[in-house]
């Protein structure tokens, strides 16, 4: 094994697999050298990491100088390794010991870690007692004088009796570690105390602890997990219209993703918030151009675009029923939408959808008219993928009359499609996107109206002109750091190739299903999203109507499927990290599904 000279000794180190993608950082516990994490090099291979573990100072092949050591002297040594190494940063984990140096790389090289591991370790070891014991045995009799007294602390009873071989390959290596390594690095442990600190440490860091782990507590470890939050609690901004510096900095990313490099991002609570945000965008933007008979918004039938009460007046459906709640809001015109009437008409009739608008606006005033909005795969109406000319079509249509165009991307956005916004596939620039939910994961609250420098050059300044909007937990930093972390890991991790990749095998194999007696359509092709339609007749695609659609949902959780299944429509939506191993799961569970159903009906 390779060896660099670090801090005046010579640390021993092992690459497992490719560093230029996704590279973790592994610390050895007391008494154990880089071996120890054999068992887990496979699966981290597996998800794409490459791998760096080494001796620590005193350890396995590295040297053991005299000590005492210090665990910012072991850090400083880790941190000097990757130097050496070329790498700027890793996500850092350790056991025990190296879970104690997992803590200091925080703290002293921050720049170094994008992640903590921290196992079966603490911040401080009161019982300086028991560390003076060890030291004196292990002076006096060598590591055979503590091997028994460590396994049993390290493995239960049952362990010991169930993992024999295990066992013996663990007593040997605290066999082999050096007698003055260990008693150096136990004087560090005992004369530690991170406590202090711990709270400045801001890389995300997990700490996990076995509920029956002896030397290091799981109270221990709620110490450390406490300290991190608490920098968590930090929250420089007031919600009354000031920004914090994460708000600043998703704006400026997020921005820089889209087809308007010089677009302005309005962030609010969600979906729904960011849809009638767009609303007052378009008609404040008309406004200011003197256009102030322009009121009126065209969407499309059965689309869904939030649960308010202006969001639901913009397309009727299965949720928003509109007889639920008395009177919509006025101004909201609906045509018809790509995809409802596929079941008689061939696909060339998308087109005629498109110049439905033109026919819409020209109805109504093309003077009355501030907005159009869709989804450019609308998810509601059953994941139909439009006719290629739709949305060119659409767009040349609002240039003409003046229109704003406002494309829905909630869940179409951030690599659903393939691309990081479904609108790229058309390769169309609209005027206002809303996004929500796929900004963070879902993890927090977030949703955002971007505008285009079209629409937001006429809304700058101070004066009458200005967009007055304000939401209070639009903006909030927690989720901001939330959805910059998120785009930085979507990025780091190519998943929105890995949507167009995996979209093309979802769609593939998809494709099996279509000899089913049932299955009447089956729609994709562009991204992580599809779905498979089901017919009582095939040539005629009649419903099968009366229980059949809430058996298809009950089927499906049974059979492991966490989806939807409306309208006798199977929907898929699969996370963008999935593989096509899982596809081929889910597929396979989908024939299960289907094969039930036609057995029932």
């Amino acid at each position: 094994m390779p060896k660099h000279n670090v801090n005046g000794i010579n640390i021993n180190y092992q690459i497992d697999g490719d560093l230029s993608g996704t590279p973790i950082m592994l610390s050895n516990s007391l008494a154990s050298n880089l071996t120890m994490w054999d068992l887990q090099i496979e699966h981290l291979l597996s998800r794409g990491f490459g791998v760096i573990r080494y001796d620590s100072r005193g350890h396995g092949k590295s040297d053991a100088p005299t000590g005492p050591y210090t665990i910012e002297m072991l850090a400083d040594d880790a941190s000097e390794l990757l130097s050496a190494l070329g790498v700027e940063s890793v996500h850092f984990g350790g056991l025990s010991k190296g879970g104690m140096v997992a803590q200091m790389m925080g703290v002293r090289h921050p720049a170094k870690v994008k992640s903590l591991i921290i196992a079966d370790s603490a911040a401080f070891m009161p019982a300086k007692d028991t560390w003076e014991q060890r030291i004196a045995a292990v002076t006096a009799g060598g590591m055979e004088a503590v091997v028994d007294a460590t396994i049993e602390r390290w493995i239960t009873s049952e362990g010991r009796e169930r993992l024999p071989e295990q066992v013996e390959l663990i007593h040997q290596m605290i066999l082999n570690t050096p007698v003055q390594g260990f008693v150096a690095c136990s004087e560090a442990i005992k004369s530690m105390d991170m406590r202090p600190t711990n709270p400045t440490i801001t890389a995300p860091t997990l700490v996990v602890c076995g509920e029956q782990d002896t030397g290091t507590t799981p109270q221990q470890a709620k110490e450390i997990a406490d300290a991190v939050y608490e920098q968590m609690l930090d929250v420089s901004y007031s919600p009354g219209g000031t920004v914090a510096p994460a708000t600043v900095k998703l704006a400026s990313k997020v921005a820089s993703l889209t087809p308007d490099l010089d677009s302005r991002v309005y962030f609010v609570s969600g979906g729904s918030e960011a849809v009638e945000t767009a609303i007052k965008m378009a008609k404040k933007y008309q406004y200011n151009l003197g256009e102030r008979g322009r009121w009126k918004v065209i969407s499309r039938q059965n689309s869904y675009h939030g649960a308010t009460h202006l969001c639901m007046s913009l397309g009727f459906n299965h949720v928003n029923r509109p007889n639920d709640y008395g009177p919509l809001v006025p101004g909201n015109i609906r045509i018809s939408n790509p995809g409802l009437t596929y079941r008689t008409l061939p696909g060339d009739w998308d087109m005629q959808y498109a110049y439905d608008l033109e026919k819409a606006i020209i109805d109504e005033g093309p003077d009355s008219v501030a907005a159009f909005i869709g989804e450019p795969i609308s998810a509601a109406s059953g994941i139909h993928i439009p006719h290629p000319e739709y949305w060119p079509t659409i767009r040349e249509i609002c240039d003409k009359y003046g229109i704003v165009m406002i494309c829905d991307e909630v869940i179409n956005g951030f690599g659903r499609t393939g691309k990081m916004f479904a609108v790229e596939n058309w390769c169309i620039k609209p005027d206002i996107m809303t996004v929500a939910k796929a900004l963070t994961s879902g993890y927090l609250p977030i949703g955002a109206a971007i505008a285009s420098s079209k629409v937001g050059k006429v809304m700058e300044g101070t004066g009458p002109q200005t967009f007055k909007h304000l939401l209070t937990f639009g903006g909030s930093p927690p989720s901001c750091a939330a959805g910059l972390k998120n785009l930085e890991i979507m990025e780091r991790e190519n998943l929105v190739q890995n949507s167009a990749d995996n979209g093309k095998y979802l769609y593939e194999k998809l494709q099996e299903l279509s000899d089913h007696r049932i299955v009447a359509d089956v729609r994709g092709g562009m991204g992580l999203i599809a779905a498979v339609e089901f017919a009582k007749d095939k040539k005629t695609f009649e419903k099968f109507g009366g229980k059949f659609e809430g058996r298809v949902g009950t089927l499906m959780e049974e059979h492991s499927l966490l989806g939807r299944g409306l309208d006798e429509i199977m929907s898929f939506s699969p996370p963008l990290t999935i593989t096509k191993e899982e596809i081929d799961f889910v597929v396979d569970q989908t024939k299960k599904v289907i094969t039930q159903l036609e057995k029932e009906f």
